[in-house]
């Protein structure tokens, strides 16, 4: 008897039905793609066998199918949970394993990332493809037992409308429409797009580009253009609105390709509208700001801005009863105010009060109204005196004056219309000036300075930046005039009344005077991250280059400008100006640089000082004496008019401590008249003697008293003489006389200051007083000395805290003293940074903390020492040398870096850091990155517990064959820098070695349809190196055919290889392959691509096929190095350490050279190889670029 029997092989029964794998979120769709694009989809195991028992899968395959010309690549990335299970490219038309021959559990579901990276030359394509999905339970991978349900589709268009649209100038460089202006322009660049674009500014100006403001706005011209090509220059006019609010406007610039509705946001131009030029009449030009955006960037961030109130003072025609002059309480204001409308005032009340003794015909005081012109505030924001600082000590004595008081601040609040924001005056640095202290007096009405702080509360926009309507308030004065053109005008009911006491309250003399609320908006920006920045123009020392769609720059016009050392005297070292704004080399400091540059300038002063050590006193008593008696011969003498009787001359007679004062009248009258005469002696503008006397004077007479006084302090003295007839016949000339009295043997004692600052640059005066002065080379003028002093800084984000200083001097003492400038350890200097005797401090702000980076006003304020020196041999000062930061602009071309504060290895011991509130904490994934290529280069070292500094990194440094070649989002790149938060920040930095190599691919059996060429990766041993499933990206060369008579670029255009199997060779095993499975046509393919090594790997590429022949550009054969471009800068393996990237620093020297691209994007800068340049870089043998352009289709390749 027979027995059927059925056997069955293999570790997987049959599956049924076959479309058992269920892929998630399967429509891929995109209105652009930049670099490249991502998706996110789901993958579950669902399959069964027939009995409906749950299968495992034993991998999962995917196949690359394209619906549209091959225009770029997908990389797969699989996840269990948040574990990595495997990533790979795609090939087309076969499938790939994509998770390493892991386990697909039946009923898991899987997180999968598909990236598509366009290639070069797609601008402008539509791309089309489908992604399809499987499994094999055998060994051939295109034999599937299970599939997907429903597979992914992707469709693109692919413009980088970012990159393809520039403007002039730069988005973040901006325009001004300055106060004499109505209009400024931008100019918008269409580059190579792919397509037609259409171009709208503000949304077509849907809301004059406020930027989500109710208030403001400016004008657009046009506010769109349409179907812009390649080539396409045009003009964008931006103009203010007339009585329109001044301040910082952002223009939105959204592109989309002419007949789509896909609109894309590529830039935001900066515009700043500057207020009308100043007048009293135009209420909008009161106040202005020194600048209109402002940097938040965390709670409790601090940003400033000085305000300066052009409407201080006016005159004021006062006119009041005699009784309310007779009566006044303030004394002798009259005669003490010296103020700008006309000199000494004439004592008043005094003539009143010797009225008094008169009859008049029997009217009374108040039947008399006298009017004068005295001067009062229209806003005075602090409510400090007009008169200033210097003018309220007297010189002699050093005694203050009596000066004018106080009044009640007349700034009241700030509002901003943005949550989380808080805005408040800061009255206590501030300058006030008199008219006259101004270089154009004829539309002046005094100038007043104060700072304005900006405050972020917590809970502001979750947004990069804001614009909001900022409102200062404060309270008017008026008197009369509204305008304030010309004098106001008031009657005064009281005595109270006096110059810059004048209004409608009790206290100030019952005036119809009013006061109201004066209040002016400012549009501005606020900024709580950073801004996205726009590729730049092709400009001097810019160039073009671009990775696939990866577009970016290159050349020393890109880089940022910063240096990545931080010398004394090594190498490229800091220097005295290095971070000076003025100099056309400076770069952005950090605070170590800086601080080195602050020290070399503080030296410079104070050699300049000791090559001048008879400087001469600019101004001593005697001067002081000299200019006393000039203006005695004005105001001593005087013609009396016709008809009156008035003082004709005053003079001062000093023996020892006394004054014999001599006072002389004119009766120019036709009658005789009973006449007061007075004398009053005046210091520091307190009457301190007076003497009177009655005398008859006869018409037509001149008489005269003498009154002699006892002096019994130095100082300053006036004399001033008053003679009063009746009202209606006294001259009101005042005369006067000043002298000066001090004690024996001090008439040559200096008087000027020995001080440096912002405000009293007291030395440049010894300096101009003192012939012959010895100019040192960097200290050669005046204007050279005083620029040591007050300058402008351009400074990174990074802070001045007193640990910071104890750090700088510690390591440049202890640990880098070889490097530092002798003087800095051996004159005194460290000793006074380590102990707190040079200080930094922001203006305003009680911080040292910078509030962005930028340009700062900077100031040095110091006195000399008794040996006229800055800083003593121990460090000794006189009192302390503070160094105050004002913000004054954000870069024009903005940069991460310029918020990288490295600071060198200051704050390490040679290894980790301990910082406390300044620079960067490092936290290392893999071993620390180098900086710099320093004698002793800096690293980022590890960060102890107890660190804190501004900003946290974490810093990769790979080295990995896949990620230097596979990863598409990794491919290519060296150094890339993202910047995740305020506080947080990410370095990732594969410095590779790029080796171009050529393959020549040779086969002459037409028999065999299917054909292959083998090839594996050695170590130095000879060992295989298995690399992953594909090992690089492979692209025709030329305008050579394909094996199947097609063009060998579409065939092959950065497409991946994949790993051999049995069909191409007995031994496969960790080999890779380039396969054909139609290949009628003989001849030689050409193919090209570029791989990236660890330096020092040592990784050789090796033919295992007769008709495969690989070249280098300095070698060929069967078999070699991938040791980069003999002769190129940091690519070449033979040089040792000369011949390889080691650091960021030589990261940027190789896009100084051009080889190397950067893109900013402004939270993220990439730096990548530049492979125009890798192609056309001549090795001792060839370079790519030249080898490709020998090859001839039909006679050195497929040809037709």
């Amino acid at each position: 008897n027979s027995v059927p029997l059925l056997v069955s092989f293999g570790l997987y029964p049959e599956i049924k039905p076959a479309e058992c794998i269920e892929v998630g979120n399967t429509s891929w769709l995109a209105s652009t793609v930049e670099s490249s694009v991502s998706h996110e989809f789901t993958v579950k195991n669902n399959c069964t066998t027939q009995s409906g028992i749950p299968v495992n899968l034993p991998n999962l395959l995917a196949k690359l199918n394209w619906n549209s010309q091959k225009l770029g690549n997908v990389e797969l990335n699989i996840f269990d949970g948040e574990t990595l299970m495997g990533n790979e490219i795609i090939r087309e038309g076969a499938f790939t394993g994509v998770i390493g021959g892991k386990v697909l559990e039946n009923g898991k579901e899987y997180r999968g990332i598909a990236s598509f990276t366009p290639r070069t030359g797609a601008q402008g394509e539509l791309a089309s493809f489908g992604i399809e999905f499987g499994s094999s339970t055998d060994s051939n991978p295109n034999d599937l037992e299970a599939k997907a349900i429903e597979n992914i589709s992707g469709n693109f268009s692919i413009i980088d409308l970012r990159s393809c649209i520039t403007f002039n100038p730069g988005p973040q460089e901006g325009i001004v429409v300055d106060e004499n202006e109505t209009t400024a322009n931008y100019e918008i660049i269409i580059g190579n797009c792919g397509t037609a674009v259409d171009v709208s500014f503000c949304g077509n100006g849907i809301d004059l580009c406020r930027g989500g403001t109710n208030e403001g706005g400016i004008l657009v011209e046009p506010w769109t253009y349409t179907n812009l090509k390649e080539g396409d220059i045009k003009t964008v006019k931006v103009s203010r609105i007339k009585g329109g609010i001044p301040g910082f406007y952002g223009i939105t610039v959204d592109a989309k390709p002419t007949g789509s509705e896909n609109v894309t946001m590529v830039a935001e131009l900066e515009v700043v509208i500057e207020p009308e030029t100043y007048s009293s009449g135009n209420r909008q030009s009161w106040f202005t700001i020194d600048k209109y955006e402002f940097n938040l960037p965390g709670f409790g961030t601090i940003d400033s801005a000085t305000l300066t109130n052009k409407i201080v003072t006016e005159k004021v025609d006062v006119t009041a009863t005699l009784c309310s002059w007779e009566n006044t309480r303030h004394g002798n204001w009259a005669s003490n105010v010296k103020w700008w409308y006309g000199g000494p005032f004439f004592g008043v009340t005094w003539i009143i009060s010797m009225f008094g003794n008169y009859k008049n015909g029997g009217k009374t005081c108040d039947d008399f109204e006298f009017t004068e012109t005295l001067a009062d505030y229209i806003i005075n924001l602090t409510g400090k005196s007009i008169v200033n600082d210097d003018k309220e000590v007297d010189p002699i004595s050093g005694e203050e004056t009596a000066e004018l008081a106080e009044v009640p601040p007349d700034a009241i609040d700030i509002t901003v219309d943005i949550q989380g924001i808080q805005a408040k005056w800061n009255l206590e640095e501030y300058t006030i000036n008199l008219p006259e202290d101004q270089e154009d007096t004829e539309e002046s009405n005094g100038i007043e300075t104060v700072g304005v702080l900006f405050e972020n509360t917590g809970g502001v926009p979750n947004q990069a930046s804001a614009y909001g309507i900022v409102t200062f308030k404060a309270t008017e004065h008026i008197h009369g005039n509204e305008s304030h053109i010309g004098n106001g005008d008031v009657f005064c009911e009281n005595e109270n009344f006096a110059p810059y006491n004048i209004g409608p309250s009790e206290e100030e003399g019952s005036c119809d005077a009013v006061n109201s609320m004066y209040e002016q908006k400012i549009h501005t920006r606020f900024r709580f991250a950073d801004i996205s920045q726009n590729i730049p123009p092709i400009r001097d020392e810019v160039y073009e280059c671009s990775m696939g769609t990866l577009e970016g720059r290159t050349g020393a016009g890109i880089l940022p400008k910063t240096r990545l050392n931080w010398n004394w005297t090594q190498g490229d070292s800091i220097e005295w100006n290095t971070c000076d704004a003025s100099n056309p080399d400076a770069i952005y400091c950090d605070a170590t640089q800086f601080t080195i540059m602050m020290m070399k300038r503080l030296k410079l002063y104070d050699n300049f000082l000791a090559a001048n050590v008879n400087l001469v006193c600019p101004y001593t008593i005697d001067d002081l004496r000299q200019v006393i008696t000039e203006s005695n011969l004005e105001t001593s003498t005087n013609a009396v008019l016709s008809e009156y009787i008035g003082g004709t001359e005053i003079s001062v007679d000093l023996t020892g401590n006394n004054a014999d004062v001599y006072f002389e009248f004119y009766n120019n009258t036709e009658s005789d008249i009973d006449a007061t005469v007075a004398i009053l002696i005046y210091r520091n503008n307190e009457i301190v003697n007076q003497c009177e006397k009655e005398l008859a004077s006869t018409a037509g007479s001149y008489d005269s008293i003498n009154c002699e006084f006892t002096l019994e302090k130095n100082g300053v003295y006036t004399a001033r003489g008053i003679v009063v007839g009746t009202l209606e016949q006294t001259d009101r000339a005042s005369l006067s006389y000043s002298f000066i009295h001090v004690s024996p043997g001090t008439e040559t004692e200096c008087l000027a200051p020995r001080t440096l600052g912002s405000g009293n640059l007291g030395i440049t005066d010894f300096v101009a007083a003192t012939p012959n002065i010895n100019w040192t080379n960097e200290v050669s003028s005046e204007d050279k000395l005083r620029s040591i002093v007050v300058f402008d800084a351009l400074l990174m984000k990074d802070a001045f805290t007193e640990d910071f200083a104890a750090d700088f001097a510690d390591y440049y003492e202890n640990r880098a003293f070889f490097d530092a400038s002798s003087f800095f350890t051996q004159d005194g200097y460290s000793n006074a940074l380590r102990e707190g005797r040079i200080k930094f401090r922001r203006k305003y702000v009680d911080s040292s903390e910078l509030a962005a980076p930028g340009k700062y006003a900077i100031s040095i304020i110091a006195a000399l020492t008794n040996a006229n020196r800055l800083i003593g041999a121990n460090g000794e000062t006189n009192g302390p040398i503070t160094i105050t930061f004002k913000h004054v602009d954000f870069p024009s071309e903005d940069s991460i870096f310029y918020t990288i504060p490295f600071n060198g290895m200051v704050g390490s011991d040679g290894v980790n850091f301990t910082r406390q509130g300044y620079g960067i904490d490092y936290i290392n994934e893999t071993t620390p990155i180098t900086i710099d290529r320093a004698q002793t280069p800096s690293i980022t070292g590890a960060s102890t517990s107890e660190s804190n500094a501004l900003l946290k990194s974490n810093t990769y440094l790979g080295s990995d064959f896949y990620e230097l070649n596979l990863n598409l989002e990794q491919r290519g790149k060296i150094f890339i820098v993202n910047k995740e938060s305020n506080k947080k920040i990410d370095f990732k930095f594969f410095p590779a070695i790029v080796t171009p190599v050529i393959m020549k691919v040779s086969k002459q059996d037409s028999d065999k349809n299917y054909f292959s060429v083998v090839y594996s990766y050695r170590n130095n041993d000879g060992g295989i190196i298995d690399v992953g499933e594909s090992s690089s990206y492979f692209t025709g060369m030329n305008a050579c055919l394909n094996f199947d008579g097609s063009d060998l670029k579409d065939y092959f255009f950065e497409t991946p290889d994949g790993k051999a199997t049995e069909d191409d060779a007995l031994d496969f095993e960790g080999k890779y392959s380039m396969n054909w499975e139609n290949a009628p046509l003989n001849g030689n393919v050409y193919l090209k691509t570029l791989y990236y090594t660890k330096p020092g790997q040592g990784i050789s590429i090796k033919s295992e096929s007769p008709n495969l022949l690989i070249y280098s550009m300095d070698n060929s054969g069967n078999i070699v190095p991938l040791s980069g471009i003999s002769g190129m800068h940091y690519n070449d393996a033979s040089k040792g350490s000369e011949g390889r990237i080691l650091s960021i620093e030589d990261t940027f020297r190789l896009v100084k050279d051009q080889l190397v691209c950067v893109k900013n994007e402004g939270t993220q800068s990439t730096f990548f190889w530049n492979p125009e340049k890798i192609e056309f870089f001549e090795g001792t043998e060839r370079s790519m670029a030249g080898f490709e352009s020998t090859l001839i289709p039909g006679a050195t390749c497929i040809g037709n």
